[in-house]
């Protein structure tokens, strides 16, 4: 307190365009230090600062800033999430025609490996055939059904179909060479 001056911020407004500063002979004389018109006003100054005047701040005008309208900035809002849009349909468009042809590649490549799989295990068209011992089966099924709780009173008939199948085996295989 007392040691040092404290400082004061000063804002000027510029009403003038031509980018001119006036300033007044009171204020020459102070920054120059002329001490008797320094004292004059002094006292008249101290009553001013105690009781300063609210004084309606008007905008700063800034070389080479133009202000923005809310149309213009919706405007450029609207153009940039249009351009977004744009940009995202476009790599979601992409990458299903890539997921596409993914799927086309890997389709195809499983046909190929049905078709190497067909080729080496060759399956034969099975022809149905009817059993050969049929009369034998199915004395065999009524001979079960009858002695259900008894199945060793049907060995004699299980030994006549199986003695069956065995020929009629040895006869295709026969005739197949």
């Amino acid at each position: 307190m007392g040691g040092s001056q404290s400082t004061r911020n000063i804002s000027v407004v510029n009403e003038n365009e031509d980018n001119v500063i006036k300033v007044s002979d009171g204020v020459v004389r102070r920054l120059f230090g002329d001490e008797s018109a320094a004292s004059a006003g002094g006292a008249v100054e101290n009553q001013n600062q105690s009781a300063p005047a609210a004084v309606a701040a008007q905008p700063a005008y800034i070389p080479g800033y133009n202000p923005i309208s809310t149309a213009q900035v919706r405007r450029e809002v609207l153009a940039a999430k249009d351009e977004s849009d744009k940009y995202w349909t476009k790599r979601i468009s992409s990458l299903v025609e890539a997921q596409e042809r993914s799927k086309k590649y890997s389709e195809s490549e499983y046909e190929k490996a049905l078709n190497e799989v067909k080729t080496i295990f060759k399956t034969h068209n099975t022809v149905h055939y009817e059993s050969p011992c049929k009369d034998i089966e199915g004395s065999l099924s009524k001979c079960y059904s009858e002695n259900s709780s008894k199945s060793l009173n049907c060995a004699a008939q299980v030994q006549a179909f199986s003695e069956c199948v065995q020929l009629k085996h040895n006869n295709m295989s026969k005739a197949r060479t």
